[in-house]
Protein backbone atom coordinates (compact mmCIF):
# COMPACT_ATOMS: atom_id res chain seq x y z
CA UNK A 1 0.00 0.00 0.00
CA UNK A 2 1.43 3.25 -1.09
CA UNK A 3 2.10 5.76 2.12
CA UNK A 4 -0.01 8.83 1.83
CA UNK A 5 2.35 12.22 0.35
CA UNK A 6 3.29 14.34 2.78
CA UNK A 7 0.67 17.34 3.82
CA UNK A 8 4.16 19.49 3.52
CA UNK A 9 7.74 18.85 2.02
CA UNK A 10 10.17 21.39 2.08
CA UNK A 11 13.97 20.95 -0.17
CA UNK A 12 16.77 22.89 -0.06
CA UNK A 13 14.82 25.98 0.84
CA UNK A 14 16.62 29.05 0.10
CA UNK A 15 15.53 32.86 1.21
CA UNK A 16 17.48 35.84 0.59
CA UNK A 17 17.17 39.82 0.85
CA UNK A 18 18.50 42.49 -0.50
CA UNK A 19 19.21 42.90 -4.52
CA UNK A 20 19.12 39.85 -6.87
CA UNK A 21 22.95 39.10 -7.38
CA UNK A 22 24.21 41.02 -3.92
CA UNK A 23 21.19 39.46 -1.38
CA UNK A 24 22.45 38.13 1.75
CA UNK A 25 20.90 34.09 2.29
CA UNK A 26 18.82 34.40 5.76
CA UNK A 27 17.70 31.14 5.72
CA UNK A 28 19.76 28.43 3.73
CA UNK A 29 18.81 24.75 2.74
CA UNK A 30 16.25 24.13 5.13
CA UNK A 31 14.79 20.46 4.25
CA UNK A 32 11.63 18.57 6.34
CA UNK A 33 8.21 17.24 5.70
CA UNK A 34 4.92 17.07 7.73
CA UNK A 35 2.59 13.78 7.32
CA UNK A 36 -0.82 14.32 7.13
CA UNK A 37 -2.50 14.87 10.54
CA UNK A 38 1.72 15.24 11.55
CA UNK A 39 3.09 17.75 14.28
CA UNK A 40 6.20 19.28 13.27
CA UNK A 41 8.06 21.99 15.46
CA UNK A 42 10.59 24.59 14.01
CA UNK A 43 12.41 26.35 17.34
CA UNK A 44 15.56 28.76 17.86
CA UNK A 45 15.93 31.71 19.15
CA UNK A 46 15.14 35.00 18.08
CA UNK A 47 16.84 35.39 13.90
CA UNK A 48 17.58 32.02 13.36
CA UNK A 49 15.09 32.02 10.66
CA UNK A 50 12.15 30.09 12.02
CA UNK A 51 9.24 32.76 11.04
CA UNK A 52 10.97 33.44 7.69
CA UNK A 53 11.19 29.84 7.00
CA UNK A 54 7.03 29.91 7.31
CA UNK A 55 6.58 32.62 5.16
CA UNK A 56 8.47 31.11 2.37
CA UNK A 57 5.84 28.56 2.74
CA UNK A 58 2.84 30.29 3.11
CA UNK A 59 4.06 32.67 -0.04
CA UNK A 60 3.83 35.80 2.36
CA UNK A 61 7.78 36.79 2.08
CA UNK A 62 8.28 40.35 3.21
CA UNK A 63 9.15 43.57 0.89
CA UNK A 64 12.87 42.55 -0.42
CA UNK A 65 13.08 38.65 0.60
CA UNK A 66 12.68 36.25 -1.87
CA UNK A 67 12.81 32.36 -2.56
CA UNK A 68 16.41 31.60 -4.30
CA UNK A 69 15.74 28.08 -4.35
CA UNK A 70 14.17 25.02 -2.99
CA UNK A 71 11.07 23.19 -3.83
CA UNK A 72 7.91 23.30 -1.73
CA UNK A 73 5.08 20.92 -2.33
CA UNK A 74 1.70 20.42 -0.72
CA UNK A 75 -0.28 16.90 -0.84
CA UNK A 76 2.89 15.86 -3.11
CA UNK A 77 2.13 18.56 -5.48
CA UNK A 78 4.89 21.48 -6.02
CA UNK A 79 3.66 24.94 -5.45
CA UNK A 80 5.41 27.94 -6.08
CA UNK A 81 4.14 30.39 -3.37
CA UNK A 82 5.29 33.29 -5.20
CA UNK A 83 3.31 32.32 -7.89
CA UNK A 84 -0.28 33.65 -8.59
CA UNK A 85 -1.80 30.45 -8.24
CA UNK A 86 -0.73 30.74 -4.53
CA UNK A 87 -3.76 33.15 -3.60
CA UNK A 88 -6.57 29.89 -4.16
CA UNK A 89 -4.40 27.75 -2.34
CA UNK A 90 -3.10 30.05 0.68
CA UNK A 91 -6.55 30.74 3.01
CA UNK A 92 -7.93 27.14 1.93
CA UNK A 93 -5.62 24.56 1.50
CA UNK A 94 -2.83 26.12 4.03
CA UNK A 95 -4.03 28.50 6.59
CA UNK A 96 -1.07 30.99 8.62
CA UNK A 97 -1.72 32.16 12.58
CA UNK A 98 0.51 35.27 13.24
CA UNK A 99 2.21 36.48 16.74
CA UNK A 100 0.41 39.19 17.28
CA UNK A 101 -4.02 38.66 16.49
CA UNK A 102 -4.19 42.36 17.16
CA UNK A 103 -2.41 43.53 14.28
CA UNK A 104 -3.24 40.40 11.90
CA UNK A 105 -7.25 41.79 12.66
CA UNK A 106 -8.68 44.95 10.54
CA UNK A 107 -9.31 47.43 13.70
CA UNK A 108 -12.03 48.78 11.51
CA UNK A 109 -13.95 45.96 10.70
CA UNK A 110 -16.19 43.90 13.00
CA UNK A 111 -14.70 40.31 13.83
CA UNK A 112 -18.34 38.97 11.60
CA UNK A 113 -17.47 40.91 8.56
CA UNK A 114 -13.73 39.59 8.67
CA UNK A 115 -14.59 35.71 9.39
CA UNK A 116 -17.23 36.24 6.57
CA UNK A 117 -15.03 37.58 4.17
CA UNK A 118 -12.03 34.69 4.64
CA UNK A 119 -14.95 32.51 4.27
CA UNK A 120 -16.68 33.71 0.90
CA UNK A 121 -13.11 34.54 -0.26
CA UNK A 122 -12.68 30.53 -1.46
CA UNK A 123 -16.23 29.61 -1.50
CA UNK A 124 -19.50 30.59 -3.28
CA UNK A 125 -21.56 30.50 0.45
CA UNK A 126 -24.18 33.12 0.68
CA UNK A 127 -23.24 36.37 3.19
CA UNK A 128 -26.08 34.51 5.10
CA UNK A 129 -24.42 31.46 5.33
CA UNK A 130 -21.31 32.61 5.39
CA UNK A 131 -22.11 34.30 8.70
CA UNK A 132 -23.68 31.27 10.22
CA UNK A 133 -20.51 29.55 9.31
CA UNK A 134 -18.64 32.57 11.31
CA UNK A 135 -20.99 31.91 14.20
CA UNK A 136 -20.22 27.93 14.31
CA UNK A 137 -16.27 28.53 14.02
CA UNK A 138 -16.35 31.12 17.08
CA UNK A 139 -18.32 28.28 19.10
CA UNK A 140 -15.67 25.81 17.75
CA UNK A 141 -13.24 27.73 19.15
CA UNK A 142 -15.42 28.35 22.67
CA UNK A 143 -16.31 32.06 22.12
CA UNK A 144 -19.19 32.73 24.21
CA UNK A 145 -22.65 34.38 22.94
CA UNK A 146 -20.88 33.47 18.87
CA UNK A 147 -23.41 34.76 16.81
CA UNK A 148 -23.46 38.06 19.01
CA UNK A 149 -20.24 38.65 18.99
CA UNK A 150 -19.79 38.60 15.76
CA UNK A 151 -20.97 42.76 16.01
CA UNK A 152 -18.31 42.93 17.70
CA UNK A 153 -14.90 44.42 17.07
CA UNK A 154 -11.14 43.44 17.82
CA UNK A 155 -10.70 45.98 20.40
CA UNK A 156 -13.58 44.78 22.46
CA UNK A 157 -12.03 40.89 22.48
CA UNK A 158 -9.39 40.00 24.97
CA UNK A 159 -5.83 38.72 23.60
CA UNK A 160 -7.07 35.26 24.41
CA UNK A 161 -9.88 35.66 22.52
CA UNK A 162 -8.55 37.42 19.30
CA UNK A 163 -5.80 34.64 19.16
CA UNK A 164 -9.01 32.51 18.92
CA UNK A 165 -11.12 34.37 16.25
CA UNK A 166 -7.11 34.07 14.14
CA UNK A 167 -7.67 30.12 15.12
CA UNK A 168 -11.21 29.98 13.82
CA UNK A 169 -10.30 32.24 10.60
CA UNK A 170 -7.70 30.13 9.68
CA UNK A 171 -9.60 26.81 10.05
CA UNK A 172 -12.25 27.63 8.03
CA UNK A 173 -11.82 25.40 5.28
CA UNK A 174 -10.59 22.75 7.19
CA UNK A 175 -6.63 23.33 5.31
CA UNK A 176 -4.50 20.45 4.77
CA UNK A 177 -1.86 22.60 6.67
CA UNK A 178 -2.06 25.19 9.51
CA UNK A 179 0.97 27.28 10.32
CA UNK A 180 1.27 28.94 13.99
CA UNK A 181 4.03 31.56 14.20
CA UNK A 182 4.66 32.18 18.20
CA UNK A 183 1.00 31.92 18.73
CA UNK A 184 1.29 32.32 22.00
CA UNK A 185 3.92 35.03 22.47
CA UNK A 186 1.83 38.22 23.26
CA UNK A 187 -0.67 35.57 26.29
CA UNK A 188 -0.45 34.78 30.11
CA UNK A 189 0.93 31.28 30.62
CA UNK A 190 -2.95 29.69 31.49
CA UNK A 191 -4.19 31.07 27.95
CA UNK A 192 -1.41 29.97 26.53
CA UNK A 193 -1.95 26.51 27.58
CA UNK A 194 -5.91 27.06 26.56
CA UNK A 195 -4.77 28.13 22.91
CA UNK A 196 -2.10 25.62 22.36
CA UNK A 197 -5.14 22.58 23.21
CA UNK A 198 -7.64 24.74 21.34
CA UNK A 199 -4.73 24.49 18.24
CA UNK A 200 -4.10 20.72 18.50
CA UNK A 201 -7.01 19.83 19.02
CA UNK A 202 -9.49 21.16 16.58
CA UNK A 203 -6.57 20.47 14.40
CA UNK A 204 -7.22 17.15 15.35
CA UNK A 205 -10.71 17.08 14.44
CA UNK A 206 -9.75 18.81 11.08
CA UNK A 207 -7.34 16.03 10.00
CA UNK A 208 -5.21 19.08 9.81
CA UNK A 209 -1.12 18.95 9.73
CA UNK A 210 0.12 21.19 11.97
CA UNK A 211 3.82 23.36 11.45
CA UNK A 212 4.39 25.41 15.15
CA UNK A 213 7.22 28.46 15.20
CA UNK A 214 8.37 28.60 18.69
CA UNK A 215 11.26 29.19 21.02
CA UNK A 216 9.51 27.65 23.73
CA UNK A 217 10.60 23.92 24.19
CA UNK A 218 8.07 23.44 26.91
CA UNK A 219 5.44 23.59 24.13
CA UNK A 220 6.98 21.32 21.71
CA UNK A 221 7.11 18.45 24.13
CA UNK A 222 3.95 18.35 24.89
CA UNK A 223 2.13 19.16 21.37
CA UNK A 224 4.74 18.07 18.73
CA UNK A 225 6.01 15.03 17.18
CA UNK A 226 8.86 16.46 15.33
CA UNK A 227 11.34 19.09 15.56
CA UNK A 228 13.47 20.94 13.46
CA UNK A 229 16.21 22.67 15.23
CA UNK A 230 17.54 26.21 13.53
CA UNK A 231 20.27 28.70 14.30
CA UNK A 232 21.89 31.27 11.76
CA UNK A 233 18.91 30.27 9.54
CA UNK A 234 20.62 27.07 8.68
CA UNK A 235 19.63 23.71 9.92
CA UNK A 236 21.41 22.34 13.25
CA UNK A 237 19.33 19.43 13.92
CA UNK A 238 16.18 17.74 13.63
CA UNK A 239 14.39 14.78 14.45
CA UNK A 240 11.49 12.92 16.54
CA UNK A 241 11.01 15.39 19.56
CA UNK A 242 11.71 12.57 21.98
CA UNK A 243 15.00 11.82 20.39
CA UNK A 244 16.20 15.54 19.72
CA UNK A 245 15.25 17.02 23.29
CA UNK A 246 15.64 13.61 25.25
CA UNK A 247 19.35 13.11 23.98
CA UNK A 248 20.68 16.46 22.03
CA UNK A 249 23.70 15.79 19.60
CA UNK A 250 23.96 19.27 18.72
CA UNK A 251 26.09 21.63 21.18
CA UNK A 252 23.32 24.24 20.03
CA UNK A 253 20.09 22.12 20.87
CA UNK A 254 22.59 20.90 24.05
CA UNK A 255 22.49 24.83 24.92
CA UNK A 256 18.78 25.75 24.48
CA UNK A 257 17.70 22.82 26.66
CA UNK A 258 20.51 23.96 29.40
CA UNK A 259 18.54 26.83 29.88
CA UNK A 260 15.06 25.01 30.84
CA UNK A 261 14.36 24.95 35.02
CA UNK A 262 14.23 21.43 36.00
CA UNK A 263 10.77 20.52 37.19
CA UNK A 264 11.97 17.91 39.96
CA UNK A 265 14.62 20.03 41.99
CA UNK A 266 16.00 23.65 42.36
CA UNK A 267 18.76 25.25 40.76
CA UNK A 268 21.09 28.27 41.64
CA UNK A 269 21.36 28.46 38.12
CA UNK A 270 20.81 28.00 35.14
CA UNK A 271 23.77 27.71 31.82
CA UNK A 272 22.95 30.50 29.33
CA UNK A 273 24.51 29.91 25.71
CA UNK A 274 27.49 32.47 25.83
CA UNK A 275 27.40 35.82 23.26
CA UNK A 276 24.35 36.94 21.28
CA UNK A 277 22.44 35.37 18.48
CA UNK A 278 23.37 36.99 14.75
CA UNK A 279 21.39 39.69 14.22
CA UNK A 280 21.33 39.44 10.70
CA UNK A 281 21.51 35.18 9.13
CA UNK A 282 24.21 34.71 6.57
CA UNK A 283 22.80 31.35 5.58
CA UNK A 284 25.35 31.27 2.53
CA UNK A 285 28.88 31.88 5.04
CA UNK A 286 31.68 29.29 5.29
CA UNK A 287 31.65 27.04 8.71
CA UNK A 288 29.05 26.49 11.60
CA UNK A 289 27.03 29.78 12.27
CA UNK A 290 26.80 28.66 15.85
CA UNK A 291 30.82 28.25 15.80
CA UNK A 292 31.40 32.10 17.87
CA UNK A 293 29.00 30.62 20.93
CA UNK A 294 29.97 27.72 20.72
CA UNK A 295 32.58 25.74 23.73
CA UNK A 296 33.68 22.81 22.10
CA UNK A 297 33.91 24.70 18.38
CA UNK A 298 37.75 23.75 16.64
CA UNK A 299 39.52 25.89 13.69
CA UNK A 300 37.48 24.21 11.30
CA UNK A 301 34.37 24.72 12.89
CA UNK A 302 34.79 28.56 11.65
CA UNK A 303 36.10 27.53 7.91
CA UNK A 304 34.04 24.65 6.54
CA UNK A 305 30.74 24.20 6.74
CA UNK A 306 29.61 21.04 8.45
CA UNK A 307 27.71 18.33 6.50
CA UNK A 308 24.20 17.27 7.86
CA UNK A 309 24.41 13.21 8.43
CA UNK A 310 22.74 10.80 10.71
CA UNK A 311 22.81 11.11 14.07
CA UNK A 312 21.01 8.32 15.32
CA UNK A 313 17.82 6.71 14.77
CA UNK A 314 15.69 8.93 12.72
CA UNK A 315 17.86 11.76 13.59
CA UNK A 316 20.21 13.94 11.83
CA UNK A 317 22.46 16.97 12.39
CA UNK A 318 25.15 19.35 11.08
CA UNK A 319 28.51 19.66 12.72
CA UNK A 320 32.00 18.11 12.33
CA UNK A 321 32.25 16.92 15.74
CA UNK A 322 29.00 14.09 15.33
CA UNK A 323 32.07 12.44 13.52
CA UNK A 324 35.66 11.27 15.14
CA UNK A 325 37.58 14.75 15.04
CA UNK A 326 42.09 14.22 14.18
CA UNK A 327 42.25 15.02 17.91
CA UNK A 328 39.79 11.84 18.71
CA UNK A 329 37.28 13.64 19.84
CA UNK A 330 33.69 13.94 19.17
CA UNK A 331 30.01 14.22 20.25
CA UNK A 332 28.15 10.58 20.47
Amino acid sequence: MTAPAPALSVEGLRVAVGPPGRGRAVVGDVAFAIPPGGRLAIVGESGSGKSMTALAVAGLLPRGARQTAGQIALGGRIVDPAGPGMARIRGREIAMIFQDPMSALNPVMTVGAQLVEAIRAHSAMSPRAARARAAEMLAAVQIPRPAERLDAWPHEFSGGMRQRVMIAMALTHRPKLLIADEPTTALDVTTQLQILRLIDGLCREEGSALMLITHDLGIVEGFCDSVVVLYGGRMMEAGPVAAVLGRPRHPYTRGLMATIPPLDRDVDWLDPIPGEPVATPAADAPGCPFAPRCGLAEARCRTVTPAWRPAGSKVAASCHLLAPSPAGGGLS
